[in-house]
């Protein structure tokens, strides 16, 4: 909970300090919370459906989508900068395409 409260004050840097700290705690300590409350129900449920055998399997899935939700946090603004760069590329070679046939022989 404190991480996610730190995490959301952070940027916000410019706010009053009431308007900062209220975002922060509502934003990020309630986004943790309701994760970490889902997730304790979560294993809860499965200790008592399957007598926890099922407890390994769930903490791999926890693992696998926090690894995939980094990798994508890293990825994402690379791969949002090769396409910008494609489509900037694309529209600079059809301005030269429709120029060259604009233009007089």
């Amino acid at each position: 909970l404190v991480a996610g409260t730190f995490v959301v004050a952070a940027p916000l840097w410019d706010l009053p300090p009431l308007l900062k700290w209220t975002a922060a705690i509502l934003a990020g300590g309630g986004a943790a919370g309701l994760t970490h409350g889902v997730t304790s129900l979560l294993r809860a449920k499965s200790t008592v459906t399957t007598g926890g055998l099922a407890n390994p399997v769930l903490a791999t899935g926890e693992l696998g989508g926090s690894l995939m939700l980094s990798v994508l946090a890293l990825a994402v603004p690379f791969l949002a900068l090769i396409v910008l760069g494609l489509l900037l590329f694309a529209i600079y070679r059809l301005v030269r395409r429709l120029t060259r046939r604009a233009a007089p022989a």
